[in-house]
């Protein structure tokens, strides 16, 4: 059986990154993977409430938080990269 993760990358998504990881993890995503890339808001602490929130339900997702800091548009190196980890 395939057990589907999901990965993305996200900056200044402070409004929607919370309810965009608890949905997935409700729907029975079995892993997140996400890189925050040099957000100036709070996605960064909204992706970690998420993360402990889902840690310690009954979801069973595990979820990986990483900090992007390079500058330069690289979205399709890292996003190879997310999905190579999951």
């Amino acid at each position: 059986m395939v057990t589907p993760w999901a990965v993305g990358m996200a900056r200044d998504e402070e409004d929607i990154v919370y309810h965009t990881m608890i949905h997935l993890a409700a729907n029975g995503i079995k892993g997140i993977i996400v890189a925050d890339n040099l957000s100036k808001d709070k996605t960064w602490q909204r992706m970690n409430e998420a993360k402990e929130l889902i840690e310690s339900s009954c979801f069973n997702t595990k979820v990986i938080l990483i900090l992007d800091e390079i500058v330069a548009y690289t979205q399709s190196v890292n996003m190879t990269f997310l999905a190579a980890t999951a």
